[in-house]
């Protein structure tokens, strides 16, 4: 069965809260996807095999920071260009030990400079987001069905790239299979989300290893068809550059809880600095903190879990207990300790904040805190949708 391609048309879909979780999360093995990702629907092998489709995405010659003259020079006659928009050269891959390959930078980097601008190789959506990343337990037993799926995977790869790109491809890690690596097994342990229905593998973003304290955000920019990467803090030159591969609130979770779930889906021990250090302080200030965005983000926990729940589990008495400044004071000094002041986390917070404040008419605070919001999206994204978006609410503090 053979991969059905297409080119890809940017296009973008505004809805939803106005940020993103600290770091787009990789999707990992299909078997332990995230709750936010929702129900996926589980296909029969033979419908799966006949509707997998994917898209080897294109380049447009006219993308910004891409000069034509370099448009020009692309490798038109293998139908493929190269992803990269905008590459630091204060970054490069190099060995990193037991891990393998990572990201090191070459120089001294400031928190807030652009390290990556990058273009998905491959876009998983509808047949194929379900088939490669739904439930594939039985597929994997499988033979027949797994070998037509992975023909076809590999075929487009074959068509429309050419052999420095496969070669690339190939070389990335496969933790899904025991033996030899396959194109789905590359494509399920490297792709990262882009929306609830939809994900993307990037040749260059995929050598980004995680932390439990990332010091570099990546988001999914729609409406450009891009990954940006850019620096949380100042980072020495040396230093490994890492995102997380978890969403922030399950960065908030105990270590021994990330390290389980890091080790189910993606087949690694973390050994990073927030898991190698003492514990027990580390745990309870993280836990406080998740405590802390749930309170902040109260009207999003309500019609996720309902007010039952809500109170059930005592989140209303604790919102209702919590004063606006103290609260806020009190998150932002736990996120200078655990993530060194991580701007995409302080962004999530200060929106949190300014929907708490607009809600209750507030209408001086609410605008100063959507002006923090702004100044953090800018930060950790640059001039993303969303940041332009806050700007306008810091403006009428509506939300």
């Amino acid at each position: 069965m053979r991969l059905h391609c297409f080119i890809q048309s940017s296009q973008s879909s505004h809805s939803g809260l106005p940020l993103q979780v600290l770091g787009a999360p990789k999707i990992g093995k299909p078997c332990r996807l995230q709750r936010s990702w929702g129900h996926l629907q589980v296909l029969s092998c033979a419908t799966a095999a006949r509707e997998l489709q994917c898209r080897v995405v294109r380049r447009r010659s006219d993308v910004s920071k891409v000069s034509k003259a370099k448009a020009r020079n692309y490798r038109r006659q293998n139908d493929v260009v190269d992803s990269i928009d905008y590459k630091s050269n204060k970054i490069s891959v190099h060995a990193v030990g037991k891990k393998g390959l990572g990201v090191i930078a070459t120089s001294s980097i400031k928190c807030g400079d652009l390290l990556l601008e990058e273009a998905p190789l491959l876009i998983f959506q509808k047949q194929s987001f379900d088939v490669l990343f739904g439930d594939l337990q039985d597929v994997l037993v499988d033979d027949t069905s797994f070998d037509h799926w992975e023909e076809s995977l590999t075929e487009t790869l074959q068509s429309k790239c050419d052999e420095e790109v496969r070669a690339q491809f190939w070389d990335l890690a496969d933790t899904c299979c025991a033996k030899d690596k396959t194109a789905l097994g590359i494509a399920r342990t490297n792709a990262i989300g882009l929306s609830d229905e939809s994900a993307g593998l990037f040749l260059l973003l995929s050598r980004f290893n995680h932390s439990c304290k990332p010091n570099v955000h990546n988001s999914w920019q729609e409406d450009r068809g891009v990954q940006v990467l850019k620096a949380t803090r100042d980072i020495s030159e040396g230093e490994e550059l890492c995102i997380s591969y978890l969403s922030f609130l399950n960065l908030c979770a105990p270590t021994r809880e990330r390290l389980g779930e890091l080790s189910d889906r993606f087949g690694f021990d973390c050994l990073c600095e927030a898991c190698s250090r003492v514990q027990s302080e580390s745990d309870w200030r993280r836990e406080r903190l998740s405590q802390l965005c749930e309170a902040f983000s109260r009207d999003e926990a309500s019609q996720m879990r309902g007010p039952n729940e809500a109170k059930r589990d005592g989140l209303e008495d604790f919102v209702e207990s919590m004063n606006m400044r103290d609260g806020l004071r009190e998150t932002t000094d736990l996120i200078e300790q655990e993530f060194a002041g991580n701007p995409a986390a302080l962004s999530l917070i200060f929106f949190g904040a300014f929907r708490r404040a607009a809600g209750v008419g507030r209408k001086s605070a609410a605008k100063s805190l959507a002006k923090a919001a702004w100044k953090a999206t800018v930060a950790s994204e640059g001039s993303s949708w969303r940041a332009e978006l806050l700007k306008t609410l810091a403006s009428d503090g509506k939300p």
